[in-house]
């Protein structure tokens, strides 16, 4: 998939890498997926997205 959006809200995050919302938050919890902050919106860099998708870790390891 090529795609040229270099940040994305939670929602999109969830998308781009075929999880939930849900899950999104528990890999920011578990301190496994890195957010950016914009004031009081948090995003996430389409870069930290791919390193996450290329690391081969499963939602299933963060508990």
């Amino acid at each position: 998939m090529f795609v040229q959006q270099k940040a994305f809200n939670r929602r999109q995050a969830a998308a781009y890498i075929g999880k939930s919302p849900s899950t999104i938050d528990r890999l920011v919890k578990a301190g496994r997926l890195a957010t950016t902050t914009n004031g009081t919106l948090k995003y996430f860099r389409k870069q930290d997205l791919d390193e996450f998708i290329n690391s081969g870790i499963t939602a299933k390891e963060v508990v």
